[in-house]
């Protein structure tokens, strides 16, 4: 049995060897989808040999954006690392909380918050759109902050609280996290 997991280490080792490292920056607004569409592909179509680090010191931005983002980092079969260096604020957070490992720079920010929006069209629309955007708002927070934030941190940023945290917090959520998820995994 030794040799078998000596023979997957050494086999892990050579793959890793002939990987290749990809950067990606996001150092402003997450924007419009478009902007992006060499980093889908990119994430789509690496191999798992290889590691692609993302670069964050953004003060978020489109929500719907970040989304497809966190989509195509699910899907990569590259090892994500998503490093915080500088500012990591609202929708930025949410990339930065799905990749395979999470990199907190000395002196970074964290914040994270409710969303922002606007409404147009007949008042029963507009309505119709708030009620909705609420349970969704929802549904996507306890997702994406599952295990980083409470529940009574969740509630309280749905409600319009904003929360700051400086890099020593995140490292200490991040670590409460992988504790609280890994035996979720083995389930």
């Amino acid at each position: 049995m030794s040799e078998s997991t000596e023979v997957s280490t050494a086999t892990t080792f050579h793959e890793r060897q002939a990987s290749k490292v990809y950067d990606l920056y996001l150092h402003d607004e997450v924007g419009e989808p478009d902007k992006y569409t060499e980093w889908f592909h990119l994430l789509r179509t690496a191999g798992p040999a290889d590691t692609i680090y993302i670069h964050i010191n953004s003060f978020g931005g489109y929500v719907a954006t970040a989304i497809q983002i966190m989509k195509a980092i699910k899907e990569s079969d590259a090892i994500v690392i998503t490093s915080v260096e500088g500012m990591c604020l609202s929708a930025a957070t949410m990339i930065f909380l799905c990749s395979d490992i999470c990199e907190v720079t000395d002196h970074s920010q964290f914040m994270i918050h409710t969303y922002s929006g606007a409404v147009f069209g007949k008042g029963s629309e507009m309505l119709a759109q708030v009620m909705h955007d609420g349970e969704w708002v929802r549904g996507l927070s306890e997702d994406v902050y599952r295990d980083f934030l409470s529940q009574k941190e969740i509630d309280q940023m749905l409600d319009g609280k904003d929360f700051w945290f400086g890099a020593e917090e995140v490292v200490k959520r991040l670590q409460h996290r992988a504790k609280v998820q890994k035996p979720k995994q083995k389930q």
